[in-house]
């Protein structure tokens, strides 16, 4: 089995959280503001942790940034999403394709559901997700980015409340940065808007073995 990561998750993920590596300038930023909240599960089946640690989040204002240090394999991993599944707090839903399997999670809040995005290390994740130990981060606020007129009931990183401390100038030019780095990284706007929901991107089962999502 492919391995998944090491045991420093919260270390890793903060020095993974650069522009170059990720395509998206946003994110150091709202560290730098306190509008991130790390956390790390030892025991990443326990979703009562999990689910405190979002709503904890939500309510301070802050992106929750959970890692699973000892999440070890793509095995791990589909238990990981197995479980999330009966979860009432969360929706899994799997779409397969000819090599590679694309799993949407996302978390029920109270304007409806906010997309979840995914990062582990495995190949077949995009190079933007591609991170040196698994997890996930999830917005669990309402829509808070004063930019986006319309109403949605489905929110995501972007509704976070970090874009109302930014003034003008300085939104505008990480949204070009982020733009620049992340055609540099993924080519073609068709994919790189699809992995809005694309939390994990993982390779085939093996014939005859059951998907961990349906």
């Amino acid at each position: 089995m492919a391995t998944l990561g090491q045991e420093d998750g919260p270390l890793q993920v903060k020095t993974w959280l650069r522009p170059n590596l990720i395509g998206c300038a946003f994110p150091a930023m709202a560290m730098q503001k306190g509008r991130l909240l790390f956390a790390e599960l030892e025991v990443w089946t326990d979703f009562d942790l999990l689910n405190q640690t979002c709503e904890a989040a939500g309510e301070s204002g802050q992106v929750a940034v959970v890692s699973f240090p000892r999440m070890q394999t793509i095995t791990d991993l589909d238990r990981f999403l197995e479980v999330l599944r009966v979860d009432t707090n969360w929706v899994v839903k799997t779409t397969t394709q000819e090599d590679r399997r694309e799993v949407r999670i996302q978390r029920k809040v109270k304007t409806g559901l906010s997309e979840v995005m995914g990062f582990a290390p495995v190949f077949e994740m995009p190079p933007t997700r591609r991170a040196p130990v698994a997890g996930i981060a999830v917005w669990c606020g309402g829509q808070e980015n004063k930019r986006f007129t319309e109403s949605q009931n489905v929110i995501g990183l972007a509704d976070s409340v970090i874009a109302n401390e930014l003034d003008d100038a300085v939104y505008q030019s990480l949204w070009q940065q982020s733009s620049d780095v992340s055609k540099s990284l993924i080519p073609g706007m068709a994919y790189r808007r699809s992995l809005r929901k694309i939390s994990f991107v993982l390779p085939l089962l093996p014939a005859g073995q059951d998907g961990a999502v349906q």
